[in-house]
This record gives C-alpha cells, sequence and structure tokens, in this order.
C-alpha cells in the first residue's frame, strides 16, 4: 500500500505541477497529457513528446519522477517479481489452491511409474483427454514430472482444507490408489480418505484401490462406485497365465485406452425384459460383443438366458464407448 500510495502521489504530484508551470506558457497542455508524461517518464521510457520547460516544472520533476517516482517504480517491480516467485513456488510444491472445474482427483502417491501410467491411460480416453488432473497428496514435496493439465496440491487427504485447495466440489471423479504396496495400513487409510470425500461430496464418482481383499468390510458403510482389487486381480493373472498362455496379455489390450477395441460398461434403461441373447445379436452387428451382465454386486458371464433388466450394468467390448439407449438404437 506505502509503495502504491508514493506511486499514485509521484504521478498526480508531477501531473499538477507540469500542468500548473508549463500549462501556462503552452495553454493546449491538458491534464491528460500530463499524466502521459508523468507515467512515461517514471517507467523511464521517455518518449520525449512531453519535456519540462520552465523552472518549477522541472523542480517537480526531479523530486516526484527521480527521487520519488523511480525508487517507488522500482520497488514495485520488485514486489510483482517476488509476488510471481512466490505464486511459481507455492504452485510447485502444491500450496496453491485450485480453481479447475469437472477435473479428476488422483489421490494418494504410492510410486511415479504407476501414476505417470494412470494419467497416460486417463489421457488416452477421448472423455478425459483434456480434463484437468490433480494429484492430491502429501508423500513428495513436488511434481517430479511436467505434464500439460496435471497439477499437485499438498497436504493430507484427511483434511477438509486440503480436499477444498484441491477443488473437490467441481471435481467429477475421484480416484483413491494405495499409499503404498508395502504399507499394511493401506486399505484403512483409503477407506478414511473415501469416506472423506463422500461426506464432502455425496455425488461423486468415486473409485477406490484395495490391496488386500479381507479388508473388504471396510467399504461396505460407504457409497463407493467401484472398489478395485488390485493384488487379487494380479494374482488371479498370474495363475491363469500359467495355465493359458496368452490371457494377461489379452487382458492389457483390453484395458488399454489407447488400442482400438477396449472394455466399456453401460446401464439398461430402455428395452428392459428383452432377452440379451437378442440383443447380443443386434449388437453383433455394431461391433459391439457384450461380455457380461453385473446384476446388483454379481459379475454375470453366463447371461443367455437372463432378460434386461433396468439397472443393470452390462460389460462390452467395443472401439468407442455408447451409452445403452446408442447401443440399442
Amino acid at each position: 500500500m506505502a509503495v502504491f500510495a508514493l506511486l499514485a502521489i509521484s504521478v498526480f504530484g508531477n501531473a499538477i505541477t507540469f500542468l500548473w508551470y508549463d500549462g501556462a506558457a503552452n495553454p493546449e497542455l491538458t491534464m491528460g497529457d500530463a499524466l502521459w508524461y508523468s507515467v512515461i517518464s517514471i517507467t523511464t521510457i521517455g518518449y520525449g513528446d512531453f519535456s519540462a520547460t520552465t523552472v518549477g516544472a522541472r523542480v517537480g520533476t526531479v523530486i516526484f519522477v527521480v527521487i520519488v517516482g523511480l525508487t517507488a517504480f522500482s520497488g514495485f517491480l520488485g514486489l510483482l517479481v517476488d509476488w510471481m516467485m512466490n505464486l511459481n513456488f507455492r504452485e510447485i510444491h502444491g500450496l496453491s489452491t485450485m480453481y479447475s472445474k469437472d477435473h479428476v482427483l488422483l489421490i494418494h502417491f504410492p510410486d511415479q511409474v504407476r501414476v505417470q501410467s494412470i494419467i497416460r491411460e486417463l489421457r488416452d480416453d477421448p472423455q478425459y483427454a483434456k480434463v484437468d488432473i490433480v494429484l492430491l497428496n502429501d508423500q513428495i514435496e513436488t511434481l517430479p514430472f511436467d505434464i500439460p493439465g496435471v497439477f499437485f496440491v499438498k497436504g493430507s487427504p484427511l483434511q477438509l482444507d486440503t480436499l477444498e485447495r484441491a477443488g473437490l466440489q467441481e471435481a467429477r471423479i475421484a480416484i483413491i490408489l494405495c499409499t503404498s504396496q508395502e504399507d499394511p495400513g493401506s486399505d484403512g487409510k483409503v477407506a478414511s480418505v473415501l469416506t472423506m470425500v463422500e461426506h464432502m461430496k455425496p455425488e461423486i464418482k468415486t473409485i477406490a484401490e484395495c490391496l488386500d481383499e479381507r479388508h473388504r468390510i471396510l467399504f461396505r458403510s460407504t457409497n463407493c462406485d467401484s472398489v478395485v482389487y488390485s493384488n487379487q486381480l494380479i494374482n488371479n493373472l498370474l495363475v491363469q497365465e500359467t495355465q493359458d498362455i496368452g490371457v494377461s496379455s489379452l487382458v492389457a489390450t483390453l484395458t488399454d485406452n489407447g488400442q482400438g477395441f477396449t472394455l466399456h460398461s453401460a446401464v439398461v434403461g430402455e428395452k428392459a425384459g428383452t432377452p440379451y441373447s437378442e440383443l447380443s445379436t443386434d449388437f453383433d452387428k455394431k461391433n459391439v460383443r457384450l461380455i457380461s451382465v453385473q446384476r446388483d454386486e454379481e459379475q454375470v458371464v453366463d447371461w443367455s438366458d437372463m432378460k434386461a433388466k433396468d439397472g443393470d450394468r452390462v460389460i462390452y467390448i467395443a472401439q468407442a464407448r455408447m451409452t445403452w439407449e446408442e447401443m440399442i438404437a
């Protein structure tokens, strides 16, 4: 405030002095000309289109421009540089507040390679190609990579102010990863963060990672949209691969957003009551392969005798994600 006050005094003081003394000798001078002369002089640009000619105007220039103005302007530039450096420091170290909208929250940082892989998969999906991604955790000091549209908020995800700084209220989805594969308390921490997130924004879509399937009970009291038991998936694939070579490669392909045909899902709406066998025949004509039907919490692979029910979620393979209405059109 002091610097701005000095700048204002130097600009208006010099302008008034210049107009008072030189204006008497040159009636064509206006207040706008005087202010222009003050600003151009204080910023050291000095176009030369105006200059003090009388003794009084020159004395005013020395006092208001040379002594007060240049000092205040230099101080202002120093404050501006300090502010920009502080802003950059806060952003790099995750201390800033995010103002993104409809973004993805990625909570916890198990390791750099894995987080980068998840970000790449999100970017390969057209739905998230241009969506901001905000990493929220207290496990790193600065973001170890530079990816456009990826930001960092440092702090405990169990604190309300940290979630607010990450823009939780404006987020589209929250993905809560394990803290570390070696952390025996990871599942408890994930469940606690999930509870906090859903408490602050009940309608947000949440995906949580659970390392030990025996901890399934931790997530039963939450409204999590999906819990992924990562270690169970890995173990199942390893055992399956020992007997049927190629299964893991197929799963990797079908879950890679950058590879043509991938797995998608849609919620049944219209045509409830129609046999899935009949719908599947129609889907095949669109290069859509029906894989399974999720009814309540059960995945049904043999759906040949089932009829579509409102609220079912069908899992299918296709080149692009479609709504149920698009599938049955």
